[in-house]
């Protein structure tokens, strides 16, 4: 299982592989004010490259940042209709946000120069005016006609600034902040996130006095926050979006079973808000695909180049083999020449953020193996390849990790903890130690089952290599789903080394 599962580490802040191939999915919100549902879901980019930073104008009716033939630029989404809002120029425009009180966009411009500013794009204008001359704005929202609450990059930082268009004037309040920046509704605040500590906080600004008041702390790692009409904050990480209500904690709102809506970043609510665009990373299993085909078409430069030029190739748990495509594509060219026929087939899959886990059947010269292979992806590419190879002799770990699942589910700690042996260790992926010590395994997960009654966990998907478990969980707790994959090592009927992603 899950280590702590939803209740201790759910939350731990995670490191996400850059979104370079991102979508933009549209949805209609029903919510009777208990439970939330997400349908009619479309996706309105549906191109190759970087769509993201949407926002609403009116129901069905969007701009967001969009790949353009290689460029990014302001889009504009029209009841199922696509176009380039402005003649394009000669840089890629970014945050594009609907002027306050005209019908003009603003959008923050980087030029083939390098110059980084904000912009507005007028209809049937040539001209694009800069709006803050001096300042290299990077997320920003306008809290009326003319103030811009913003992050501005000072000295390699972002800092919390005011800008006046209208007199021209800035005030940097030297906040470290993040990129989330909306107006509160039916109030003159904006909120932001506060990086100032570790721990980072969402806090409103009165632009006009600049008083700064805290309003919840923040999920660790969460980058984006966006508010209901009600007042009810909502955040997202991995495939779940959270709400805050007033005077409540922070619980799951919606939780997305599509392999595309499985690494969220960005996110907006429609103003009435009857709609929600979801920005999503394009499944990192589409990514693995693409070195599939060179692989059983022995070819080689495309294969490699399916790989980040620093990829990692290791053995489950610790034995790296090599590192750097260069010396993959040596190892592989040995094995093309060593092997006059070779294929790899999927039998089983399973995805948790950027990592896919294949269950493959491997041939070559006629022989065929089992394997399971952990694919790490990074922009766009695979980061590091792990293989757990097939032992037929082991004997079968299914029985083992079933009882302990059931020992889970109906809390009994001393059943759970006897099927661990003595040197029972369990890991963060790859291989960074989580609890290393029986005793304190036993407490804290006896804590656990005294503090959440109701915690079970169902088995989504599973995939069996030798002596070894692998398990795509979904969790439940309090109202809430969490997902979870946990790697069991099962040595003599009790499981000895347990991997968490």
């Amino acid at each position: 299982m899950k280590l702590l599962h939803s209740y201790l580490l759910c939350f731990l802040a995670t490191t996400l592989a850059a979104q370079t191939n991102t979508e933009i999915h549209l949805f209609d919100i029903i919510n009777d004010g208990t439970k939330a549902s997400l349908v009619n879901g479309k996706n309105i980019s549906n191109s190759e490259g970087y769509d993201n930073q949407p926002q609403f104008l009116a129901k069905d009716i969007l701009i967001y940042a969009g790949s353009q033939e290689g460029q990014t630029e302001i889009m504009q989404y029209t009841r199922g209709t696509t176009r380039v809002f402005n003649k394009t120029t000669s840089g890629g425009e970014y945050s594009p946000q609907f002027i306050v009180g005209k019908r003009g966009i603003s959008a923050v411009r980087l030029d083939t120069t390098g110059l980084q500013r904000l912009y507005a794009y007028l209809p049937r204008k040539e001209e694009t005016p800069m709006l803050i001359k001096d300042a290299v704005v990077a997320y920003y929202t306008w809290a009326d006609a003319q103030t811009i609450v913003s992050a501005d990059i000072v000295e390699d930082d972002l800092h919390l600034v005011i800008h006046n268009i209208k007199t021209g004037r800035s005030n940097d309040l030297g906040i470290a902040v993040g990129r989330s920046f909306h107006k509160i509704p039916n109030t003159n605040l904006v909120s932001f996130i506060d990086k100032s500590e570790d721990a980072w906080v969402v806090k409103s600004i009165d632009p006009s006095s600049l008083k700064i008041e805290e309003i919840t702390a923040l999920i660790p790692g969460v980058e984006d926050i966006a508010w209901l009409p009600d007042g009810s904050l909502l955040a997202a990480k991995e495939n779940t979006i959270f709400i805050k209500r007033k005077n409540a904690q922070w619980t799951s709102f919606y939780s997305f079973d599509d392999e595309d809506l499985k690494n969220i970043s960005r996110f907006a609510i429609a103003a009435d808000g009857s709609q929600i665009a979801v920005v999503s990373e394009v499944s990192p299993g589409k990514t693995v695909d693409k070195h599939l085909k060179p692989f059983n078409e022995r070819n080689l430069n495309a294969f490699a180049d399916s790989f980040t030029e620093d990829v990692v190739v290791r053995n489950f748990f610790k034995d790296t083999l090599y590192t750097g495509r260069d010396a993959l594509r040596d190892h592989y060219e040995a094995y093309f020449k060593k092997t006059t026929t070779s294929k790899v087939a999927v039998l089983n899959r399973i995805i948790k953020g950027n990592i896919v886990i294949d269950e493959e059947e491997v041939t070559g010269n006629g022989v065929t193996n089992k394997q399971a292979t952990i694919y790490e992806v990074r922009n766009g590419k695979i980061a590091s390849m792990s293989f757990i190879r097939d032992n037929r002799d082991a004997t079968d770990p299914e029985p083992t990790v079933d009882k302990q699942l059931k020992n889970y589910n109906e809390g009994d700690i001393e059943g759970f903890m006897d099927l661990y042996t003595d040197s029972i260790a369990l890991y963060r992926y790859p291989t960074v130690p989580q609890l290393t010590e029986r005793s304190v395994i036993s407490k804290t997960y006896g804590d656990m089952f005294t503090q959440l009654p109701d915690l079970k966990a169902i088995i989504n998907n599973r995939i069996v290599i030798g002596n070894i478990t692998i398990d795509h969980e979904k969790l439940f707790a309090n109202g809430n789903t969490w997902y979870g994959v946990a790697i069991n090592e099962v040595l003599n009927g009790k499981i000895n080394r347990v991997t968490f992603l």
